[in-house]
């Protein structure tokens, strides 16, 4: 086993474990908690990245494990200090005592969704990937960083999506890149934004007052459509790249349930990495400007706007690729 394998585990491991401690802080609930650590580890990523590219020193391992861990602890310390305490979980008003009808039918689905991940497996062991795309401007960009030692355009490629196209896919990339991670390993990026797409789908429709057997059926049609659960070995980025909208919807349907800054925080951070990871959402900007004057007119009524700091917003646009 590489010196460079092990030394990328720990990081993530080290890294995951210290996320997942101020997740605690801030949430009671485990699903709550891990969609916050989806958007805490990227957003970690993405900045770490950000900061030593502003100095040439992308390509620094040493540098980009110290900066990453350090973040993250500090993040630790700064809740600790404040002495921040997760917030109770909301029992929607469809929480009742599942039917065996009920249970049944999350049977099944589990099973079914089971023996659809395990049929895309093979897949991601057996083959390399090799989706044009991705070896054109996904993977590729994360070396071609690495060897500037910072995020600026290189050369003058015939394809303007090497310089041109959101990055912050890419720096998710860039960990295992830098790492030296087997080709293999790349798969995880999309198959976990695979696993929050469903993960993301029930948080929603919980915080919609759906029931628990209604929010797995959700989660369930989510995952198991074909766009979807084909790019969870495709390493295509439509589903990472909205899986932090769908995050940021629920954070944000939690904000107003709530009114607590750290869920708005979370929404805009969602928004952000979701933003600066495709441009396909620019096709919606009609339909999301609909969306965000009715979600102005329902947080102006509920006061929940004068709750949150004016400057908590810029975190919206600060973490855009």
């Amino acid at each position: 086993m590489e010196l460079s394998f092990v030394v990328g585990a720990l990081h993530g491991v080290l890294l995951m474990g210290l996320t997942w401690h101020s997740a605690a802080r801030l949430f009671a609930g485990v699903l709550r908690r891990m969609c916050a650590v989806f958007l805490m580890l990227w957003c970690n990523l993405a900045y770490t990245a950000l900061v030593l590219a502003s100095f040439s020193l992308l390509n620094n391992r040493t540098l980009y494990v110290g900066i990453s861990l350090a973040s993250a602890a500090a993040l630790e310390a700064l809740l600790l200090f404040r002495g921040v305490r997760p917030v109770p979980e909301k029992t929607a008003p469809a929480d009742f005592a599942p039917g065996r009808f009920d249970r049944v039918v999350t049977v099944v689905l589990g099973v079914s969704l089971a023996l659809a991940a395990i049929g895309s497996a093979p897949i991601c062991y057996f083959y390399v990937p090799n989706n044009w795309d991705s070896l054109t401007y996904r993977f590729s960009r994360a070396f071609f960083y690495l060897g500037r030692r910072d995020l600026l355009h290189f050369g003058n490629p015939l394809d303007p999506r090497l310089l041109y196209y959101p990055f912050n896919g890419t720096l998710f990339y860039l960990f295992l890149a830098i790492h030296r991670f087997a080709a293999g390993w790349m798969y995880m990026v999309t198959c976990l934004a695979w696993v929050f797409a469903g993960l993301g789908s029930f948080f929603v429709a919980r915080g919609l007052g759906a029931s628990r057997s209604g929010s797995f059926v959700a989660a369930w049609i989510c995952l198991l459509s074909p766009s979807v659960l084909a790019q969870a070995a495709s390493t295509n980025d439509e589903v990472l790249a909205a899986v932090p909208l769908l995050l940021a919807l629920g954070f944000a349907l939690e904000w107003f349930a709530h009114g607590r800054v750290r869920y708005a925080i979370l929404a805009g951070v969602g928004l952000g990495s979701g933003f600066g990871s495709k441009l396909h959402w620019a096709f919606y900007a009609l339909f999301a400007a609909g969306a965000a004057a009715v979600i102005a007119i329902r947080a102006v009524r509920s006061a929940a706007l004068w709750r949150l700091p004016g400057g908590e917003l810029s975190l919206i646009w600060a973490h855009q690729g």
